[in-house]
């Protein structure tokens, strides 16, 4: 796979803009979204994932950057924190075997597998498609 960027290069290279999914009066608006973690998969290293100040991680191809406008190609989040605006993302890991393991501000740690997706604008998922989707197992962290 050729480079595609140039460690030596003195300047900084825009990767892409990771923006809020937000739905106001039946119009998408996105704000730049402020990150807390990012993550490369170990088993194959072309998908990094986002965290940040919302509940949704987002994992890129970057293959495709910055080609898709700043899209991800997966969004994963747990079903009773979809509606959640106060819910932010602490930390992220991949397993050896491409499961995410996420933690959040004042909940539990969860392990997203890769069919457990809400798609690329998780807002606009469907409530049918959500009630679908199998449930993250889940974490707590004892002291």
């Amino acid at each position: 796979m050729p480079y595609t960027f140039d460690l030596s290069s003195n300047s900084s290279t825009k990767l892409l803009c990771c923006s809020t999914f937000t739905v106001t009066d039946n119009l998408f608006s996105s704000i730049i979204l402020s990150l807390n973690s990012i993550v490369i998969d170990p088993r194959d290293p072309n998908y990094i994932s986002l965290g940040g100040c919302d509940q949704y991680p987002r994992v890129y191809d970057i293959r495709k950057l910055p080609s898709n406008k700043d899209a991800p190609v997966e969004t994963f989040c747990p079903k009773h924190l979809i509606k959640t605006r106060e819910m932010h993302i602490t930390g992220m890991s991949y397993s050896n075997t491409s499961e995410l393991l996420v933690s959040y501000n004042s909940e539990l740690i969860y392990l997203f597998q890769k069919n457990m997706g809400l798609g690329l604008y998780p807002v606009a998922a469907s409530q049918e498609y959500v009630d679908s989707l199998d449930e993250p197992q889940m974490y707590v962290f004892c002291a």
